[in-house]
């Protein structure tokens, strides 16, 4: 499920990508559990929160539920 969200206020920068601390900036603005990509900087982000879960894994976690 997805639901539309407005922009989050903005926030400091967070990885090397700009465009990447838009998408935490987001997540955590509205309390997401997890951030699902397999996007390099997201995952190579040393604090995780929330934490980036790749689609296959995120699939994976999806059908044992």
């Amino acid at each position: 499920m997805a639901d539309v969200r407005p922009d989050p206020a903005p926030g400091p920068a967070l990885t090397r990508d700009p465009d990447d601390d838009y998408v935490i900036h987001l997540a955590r603005a509205d309390d997401a559990e997890v951030i699902v990509s397999g996007d390099a900087d997201l995952v190579e982000w040393d604090e995780q929160h929330p934490p980036v879960v790749a689609p296959a894994e995120f699939q994976t976690r999806l059908s044992k539920s």
